[in-house]
């Protein structure tokens, strides 16, 4: 009996991770980040990757716009082909050059530069403090004739730390451990 159980969950776990991602119906956006310390500035990278569907309403992604909690001195060091960087004054950002902001946005040049579903963007600068919450705004275009637009908001993720994959990894192979222990 514990055994149908055992599976009946499993597939169950198998079930839902396999129809989650096609029930997503709006436009959506995913973006982690890595921090490291560099001793007296924070180095910050930044993969934002567009997780809409072609045929959702807006999935082109075309915009994205991150929020820190104080103002910070940036070092732009990495950015995408054919996006401009720029900050709260809508200033152009180039590489190596530092800036006191607590906003930084990054738009495609054209149309055919924007985030297709499923592609990725990546960005990299240093901070002269640790960020904290870092909320985001991503916008999305229909590339249609009126260029009709949208907008999704979040808080930025942090990667996981890789001792805390570890952990969990550890964690299932002890409970998997207890499981195969009741069995007998």
């Amino acid at each position: 009996m514990k055994k149908i159980s055992i599976s009946l969950m499993g597939l169950a776990l198998l079930a839902i991770l396999l129809i989650a991602p096609a029930a997503q119906a709006a436009m959506s956006a995913n973006i982690i980040y890595s921090e490291t310390n560099l001793g007296c500035d924070w180095k910050y990278d930044f993969t934002v990757e567009n997780t809409s569907l072609m045929t959702d309403s807006h999935p082109y992604l075309w915009n994205v716009a991150l929020t820190f909690e104080n103002s910070v001195n940036v070092t732009l060091l990495n950015t995408p082909a054919d996006w401009t960087v720029a900050t709260y004054t809508y200033s152009p950002l180039y590489l190596n050059e530092t800036i006191e902001t607590d906003y930084l946005e990054m738009s495609s040049d054209s149309i055919a530069f924007d985030v297709l579903p499923g592609a990725l963007l990546a960005i990299s600068f240093t901070a002269d403090c640790q960020l904290g919450e870092i909320t985001y705004v991503a916008e999305f275009s229909d590339h249609g004739e009126f260029e009709d637009w949208s907008s999704i908001s979040g808080t930025a993720a942090p990667v996981p730390v890789p001792s805390a994959v570890l952990l969990l990894g550890f964690g299932l192979i002890g409970l998997a451990g207890i499981c195969r222990k009741t069995d007998r």
